[in-house]
């Protein structure tokens, strides 16, 4: 089973973004990030590997974002 990666992390440097690609993301978010944007690009990576999406409107004005992917609960 594919599971699409995201690399959410404070490591911008251009080699440390290659790196995280190397190491097999499928993206890469740098901090500070803007939640609606994961939430888009985490979409994005569902849709492409044939997995439902997650609604937009869960993730105003939400601090902190947990997905359970064994619970498949947000």
């Amino acid at each position: 089973m594919y599971l699409p990666v995201i690399f959410l992390t404070a490591q911008s440097k251009d080699s440390e973004i290659e790196s995280g690609f190397e190491a097999g993301a499928d993206d890469y978010i740098t901090k500070p990030f803007n939640p609606k944007e994961l939430v888009l690009r985490v979409n994005a990576l569902l849709k492409r590997s044939g997995r439902k999406a997650i609604p937009l409107k869960l993730v105003h004005g939400v601090e902190r974002l947990i997905i359970n992917l064994v619970a498949k609960k947000l």
